[in-house]
């Protein structure tokens, strides 16, 4: 915890026009909500200086958070994953990211897992994806998550 709150601090101090993306192996597996350590160590990468936080670990998809104007994906879930016991671990999120000066605009593309091979979902089962993810994640993004696009403006 320390080391990478250390590390983000000194890459920022270093880097103040740079945009941080930390990538945290993390949180409970099949748990579908990101836990109270997640969240607490998430608080500190980012005010250490960390731009966008993606968790990976759980092998299903975490709510998503807005701190400090920064967003939190605290597990994307499964890509190329062979775990087929469930439809949670055989669904993932990848997102889209463009970074501009003024502010952010990721694009959330739903995929589901078939015989180990990632494909985006159709257009329906997308939609029921974004509802139930928008329905478990951070209230301020409800509408965003819902819709697939997410704007942040950017505060340094």
């Amino acid at each position: 915890r320390d080391k990478i709150i250390r590390e983000v601090a000194e890459v920022k101090a270093n880097n103040r026009e740079k945009f941080i993306i930390v990538s945290m192996h993390w949180g409970v597996e099949y748990q579908g909500f990101s836990s109270l350590v997640q969240k607490e160590l998430a608080y500190q990468i980012i005010a250490a200086g960390a731009d966008l936080i993606v968790g990976h670990h759980p092998h299903v998809v975490q709510d998503i958070e807005v701190y400090r104007d920064k967003l939190i994906f605290y597990s994307l879930g499964n890509f190329i994953f062979d775990q087929q016991f469930s439809t949670e671990t055989q669904q993932g999120l990848t997102i889209g990211l463009a970074i501009y000066p003024d502010r952010i605009i990721c694009r959330l593309f739903p995929v589901r897992i078939n015989l180990c091979q990632p494909m985006l979902m159709n257009q329906s089962k997308a939609k029921e994806f974004l509802k139930e993810l928008a329905d478990k994640s951070d209230r301020r993004l409800f509408y965003d998550i819902e819709r697939g696009i997410i704007e942040v403006q950017r505060i340094n």
